[in-house]
């Protein structure tokens, strides 16, 4: 693709254009050009500016053709929804619309928004400001200790509901590999589920024979309703820890993380990119 792009670099025309760009004249038209031909030229503008770039179409269905066409350039473009669903409109209601639109806000916050595709409809909406929108931010840091029961309140506080995942969604299975503090708290909250949803299960999953399993065989029996050993074959306990995350990413459909840095989670929420798995990162 950088191959695509390094073409349009030697183009007068491109060089005409990039260079108003860069003098800030406007407005710029560009005409006659293929819905690919569009994508390649929002592309190469980006690289070549480093800038980001808000696109803005006329409806849904343009917005994802185009979105489409940008990734067989750029893995860097996101698309910023609309926050209500009309019946007669190309699809359904999400609930996965909120967490869609924050996660572009957060990338525009941290300066890491490259292209950003959205409609007109979309920016009609009145939004919160941004200052009250970061108010009710609840941040996490490793170390730290934190009261569950408070999270749990100021979580419903700011309209979440406890039972999304579960009653909305349908989730009954959850895969934990029980290691950390979020991993402990996240358990938590499902055990609290299980105590009105029967049919939920949690399963540990590990990467290798750990003797403390038989040693707390009673006490683990009472935290997981199964703990599961793939086999990863005779292989260094690191790469056997790898591999149990990269399984835990391959029999999910949505991931729950809280990564900031580098390090195995961050690792495997970047292998989890690379499928279409749905992503929530507590950060």
């Amino acid at each position: 693709m950088k191959y695509l792009i390094q073409e349009l670099r030697n183009n007068k025309k491109f060089i005409e254009y990039s260079t108003n760009i860069k003098n800030k004249i406007s407005p710029i038209e560009l005409s006659g050009l293929t819905d690919v031909g569009k994508a390649q030229i929002i592309s190469a503008t980006a690289e070549e500016n480093k800038r980001p770039i808000l696109i803005i179409t006329y409806n849904e269905i343009k917005a994802k053709k185009l979105l489409n066409d940008l990734k067989y350039f750029t893995t860097n473009v996101d698309y910023f929804p609309k926050r209500e669903i009309v019946a007669y409109d190309y699809e359904a209601e999400s609930k996965d619309v909120p967490y869609e639109r924050i996660e572009v806000l957060n990338k525009i916050k941290q300066n890491k928004a490259e292209i950003i595709i959205t409609t007109i409809e979309a920016l009609m909406q009145k939004m919160i400001s941004k200052e009250l929108l970061y108010k009710y931010v609840i941040q996490f840091k490793v170390g730290n200790t934190y009261n569950l029961e408070e999270i749990k309140q100021n979580l419903i506080q700011l309209g979440y509901d406890r039972n999304d995942l579960v009653e909305n969604k349908g989730v009954t299975v959850f895969y934990t590999g029980h290691m950390g503090d979020f991993d402990e708290l996240c358990e938590s909250i499902v055990r609290n589920l299980k105590s009105c949803h029967r049919n939920i299960k949690i399963y540990w999953v590990i990467p290798y024979y750990m003797k403390r399993i038989n040693a707390n065989k009673e006490q683990y029996s009472i935290l997981f309703d199964e703990i599961i050993s793939p086999d990863f074959g005779d292989v260094h306990y690191k790469q056997a820890i790898k591999m149990r995350n990269q399984w835990l990413v391959d029999n999910s459909d949505i991931i729950i993380c809280y990564v900031k840095q580098d390090g195995g989670a961050y690792k495997t929420k970047k292998y989890a990119e690379k499928t279409n798995i749905q992503i929530i990162n507590c950060v």
